[in-house]
């Protein structure tokens, strides 16, 4: 063989070394709705060696991390994740959302599929309103090394001058959000980040704080997003969401053009 041939066909040390750490990654995804009983029949491995590789004891070699690759990319991804902790969801798409967002290796999946779906564009900081967005939130600030905004329903003591924005609900209430004045600048490029979109009421009010800010949006990256009102919210703007739901007599899911019942 070659020198050209070996080097087509033998990838570098660094890419081996993703594949391992990608294997790892989904195996620690993977732990999260299977047993490990059920990798060990999934993957032909003894559950003692699986523990060890998701307790990062050990990392696997190249040539079976290929393997545990190859088989778990088939089967455990963050959207079948999210959706098989999904519980009681009522045909408005209302959920307990805590194993989800209190769950640190989905958060940082999440984070790492955000970093993925807003590779090429500019982020200055992330903003995200209280209280659920704020995990997920910090996840990707971390992963995209950005200072992370929160928006509040209060005025934090402390702080001198707010930027505010105020709407009313349909039940009549009204609804306020504060940021810091001059959290945001005319400079910023800002990525919004939510764990759930449903009237996508909160999600205009952050919207309009960036524009009252004379800044610009990068984009809206939420985990799971329930119905459509968020399309009159975003126009042109980039919207990237994990999950899609379909809300009725059953909540239905929309994944690559297939829908995946939820049973309530």
């Amino acid at each position: 063989m070659s020198p050209r041939e070996s080097r087509i066909g033998e990838p570098s040390e660094a890419a081996k070394r993703k594949v391992r750490e990608m294997a790892v990654w989904l195996l620690e995804l993977a732990k999260v709705t299977h047993t490990y009983r059920q990798l060990s029949e999934m993957l032909n491995l003894q559950i003692t060696v699986l523990s060890r590789y998701v307790k990062k004891a050990v990392i696997p070699s190249y040539e079976r991390s290929v393997e545990i690759v190859k088989t778990l990319s088939q089967v455990v991804n963050l959207e079948n994740t999210l959706i098989d902790l999904l519980k009681n969801v009522t045909p408005e798409g209302f959920f307990d959302n805590s194993k989800i967002i209190g769950n640190p290796v989905i958060l940082k999946y999440a984070a790492l599929e955000c970093v993925r779906r807003f590779q090429g564009y500019r982020v200055t900081k992330i903003l995200t309103p209280a209280v659920d967005g704020i995990p997920i939130a910090s996840a990707c600030a971390v992963e995209l090394d950005r200072p992370l905004i929160i928006a509040k329903k209060t005025k934090e003591v402390g702080v001198e001058k707010f930027t505010e924005y105020s709407y009313t609900t349909e039940d009549g209430e009204v609804v306020s959000w504060y940021i810091p004045f001059k959290s945001i600048t005319q400079s910023d490029s800002i990525l919004i980040i939510d764990d759930v979109v449903r009237k996508a009421e909160t999600l205009k009010a952050m919207i309009n704080l960036v524009k009252q800010s004379n800044a610009e949006v990068a984009g809206v990256y939420t985990l799971i997003t329930i119905g459509d009102s968020y399309k009159q919210v975003v126009g042109n703007i980039k919207y990237e969401t994990v999950l899609l739901g379909v809300a009725g007599a059953e909540l239905r899911f929309l994944r690559k053009h297939n829908i995946r019942e939820v049973k309530i």
